[in-house]
């Protein structure tokens, strides 16, 4: 009996160190996520210190005879102008080695321009956004999708810090637009990267120079005391330099340094026959701008505004309308027609004899298109009403006492 117990307290033990560690682990990895995406990374800053800002930003634009077309530049322009450049500057026909370079350079700037990712990023933030873009790409395509495996295993998600939040809007448009189909124009307002110095903060015409405040180190020491005897000392990112040891000589003239703007930006929706409430379309890279991470994604929320003759159920296909008869038509019978959504379609509604106030006609498949499926629709179902006359004449009082 005492064996056993010893062995229980051993195993209990060993659990607890176990667990100890474990947790150990997943601090530390945590921590040093953390510190990497803080900029803490002392040793990573080492092996790729930033650009200069005299150095020239390459412009796939202008290699590609297209600087003046920036942002109405088509694909079908661009790629005329590669297939263009390609044939004069191909290795096979090249005279020179600086033709076969350029040749290259038109490859490069091909690849950027055709690619709609790409051609976002390069026109934000150059060359460093396409370095950023491409290090995403290259962690999504490790084990795990670039995620920490010891923080995935305890359910905990981490920040690769290249890539902002994501940004949710909502926008209404009109029942008959998402009925036929559309493109609708909408304006999102947001911090954007400075256009000019591109969020580096900094005059693309100054030189950079040497932090004063940290020595170029880009870490400031500190050193507390925190009782008698008992000192640490502190390192962190410097304040003045960001953590890159340099800094501009002078500041962006149009952010002021600030790296950002305030501005708005137009996008189309593209509005499918159909389309459902609350339906979410996805524009990749549109949301805040930020200096430090790409762009995550905007996600437009999709809403209808109440239209004065159809109503959409909840099922999304069928839709209400209402139809309003004369006395007549109410007691006799009656054949009429309903402008539909999209102003052309023409629903028949025809009854024979007398129709009880709030009585419902089912009209099958003139309801909304299927989202994806247009040829298939829903129901379009007519609540039927009628308007008493104000008055009657005597001669009208007596005929209907003698009919009714």
């Amino acid at each position: 009996m005492p064996h056993f117990s010893s062995a229980l307290v051993r195993t209990r033990a060993l659990v607890c160190v176990f667990s100890l560690l474990l947790l150990l682990l997943l601090l530390l990895c945590v921590a040093v996520e953390s510190h990497a995406f803080f900029g803490g990374n002392r040793f990573q800053r080492q092996a790729a210190p930033p650009p200069q800002a005299h150095r020239p930003e390459v412009d796939y634009y202008k290699i590609l005879n297209l600087e003046g077309k920036r942002e109405t530049a088509t694909e079908r322009e661009i790629r005329q102008e590669f297939r263009h450049l390609s044939r004069r500057y191909h290795p096979d026909v090249a005279s020179t080695e600086e033709d076969k370079a350029k040749y290259s350079e038109v490859n490069r700037a091909y690849e950027v321009l055709s690619d709609k990712r790409k051609r976002k990023v390069f026109d934000m933030r150059g060359e460093r956004g396409l370095e950023q873009l491409e290090q995403i790409d290259r962690a999504k395509d490790q084990p795990g999708g670039g995620m920490n495996p010891l923080a995935q295993l305890f359910g905990m998600r981490t920040d690769d810090g290249l890539r902002g939040p994501n940004m949710e809007v909502e926008t209404n448009v009109d029942l008959s637009k998402v009925f036929t189909g559309a493109q609708e124009p909408i304006q999102i307002h947001k911090h954007k990267l400075c256009p000019r110095c591109k969020g580096t903060g900094a005059d693309n015409t100054a030189p950079i120079v040497t932090c004063n405040q940290c020595g170029g180190r880009g870490m400031i020491h500190q050193r507390i005391q925190f009782a008698p005897g008992m000192i640490q000392d502190i390192q962190q990112q410097c304040p003045g330099c960001g953590g890159s040891g340099k800094k501009p000589e002078r500041l962006c003239p149009v952010c002021q340094g600030k790296k950002v703007v305030y501005g708005s930006s137009t996008l189309t929706l593209e509005l499918e026959p159909g389309t459902e409430e609350n339906h979410v379309l996805k524009f990749e890279m549109e949301a805040e701008e930020t200096p430090d991470r790409l762009p995550g994604d905007l996600l437009v929320h999709i809403r209808t505004h109440p239209h004065a003759v159809f109503a959409r159920r909840r099922n999304q296909l069928d839709l209400d309308t209402s139809l309003t008869l004369t006395l007549r038509e109410a007691l006799l019978g009656f054949d009429r027609r309903i402008t539909h959504l999209d102003g052309v379609e023409q629903v028949e509604v025809r009854r024979d004899g007398s129709s009880p106030f709030g009585t419902v006609v089912r009209s099958p498949g003139k309801g909304m298109p299927k989202l994806h499926v247009p040829s298939e629709r829903g129901d379009l179902y007519i609540r039927l009403r009628y308007d008493l006359p104000e008055r009657l004449t005597e001669e009208q009082k007596a005929l209907v006492e003698k009919l009714l």
